[in-house]
């Protein structure tokens, strides 16, 4: 793939970015998401570095593999009956990860009203949604715990993305690790922002990766 721009990565305060992209450090950016002219809402955040020197430990193999759907109410427990199964390299991390989804969980109800959850995180290696997509839901949000984050691409290059694929030569953000974002859908009026998930085959690396979205009843 021609690349005339370099893929970019944002973190600091004064990163452009595009105008239908908000950021901020805190959570109630979050709030935001559907605004006028908002497609993404961008929580800037960081981990304890204890808890990342132990997620940078982990094996492939050792990561878990979680997907359920359910109330807001019982997302913690139905975590917490998954993860014991995760090999981690400390008993407290996956306390950690189930308190940090939890509450990604409750910021999720709270911004879209969301009466029932699915809650996907996965461990990839592979090039998962390689393509430039839209989903067709009102919201998702996203997260990255180990690995690169979420691409996207600015709305006006939105059309040039999906028709080109691997061919695409425009400009390509990614999301910075542990940063939350929250998605608009092309279920809104507005329409969604185009993204994909990073290229991983043949690379070596992986991903710890958590999606939420809003499911139409619990199980």
């Amino acid at each position: 793939m021609a690349q005339l721009f370099r893929k970019r990565s944002f973190g600091g305060a004064t990163y452009h970015l595009p105008a239908e992209v908000t950021q901020a450090q805190s959570a109630i950016v979050l709030q935001r998401w559907r605004e006028p002219g908002i497609k993404l809402a961008l929580w800037r955040r960081s981990w304890d570095q204890a808890d990342v020197r132990q997620l940078d430990a982990l094996p492939i193999e050792a990561l878990p593999n979680v997907h359920f759907t359910a109330r807001l109410d019982a997302v913690r427990a139905s975590i917490e009956a998954a993860l014991p199964g995760a090999r981690a390299c400390d008993a407290t991390l996956p306390g950690v990860i189930a308190y940090d989804i939890e509450s990604l969980a409750a910021c999720f109800a709270h911004a879209t009203g969301a009466r029932a959850i699915e809650v996907r995180l996965q461990a990839l290696q592979d090039d998962a949604c390689r393509l430039f997509h839209l989903d067709r839901m009102r919201a998702r949000m996203v997260t990255t715990y180990i690995g690169p984050g979420t691409e996207w691409v600015p709305e006006r290059y939105a059309r040039d993305a999906i028709r080109s694929q691997d061919d695409y030569a425009g400009p390509i953000y990614g999301m910075p690790r542990f940063a939350v974002g929250l998605f608009a859908g092309s279920l809104l009026p507005n329409g969604g922002l185009v993204h994909r998930s990073p290229r991983l085959s043949n690379t070596g690396r992986f991903r710890l990766f958590l999606s939420l979205n809003e499911a139409r009843k619990a199980k």
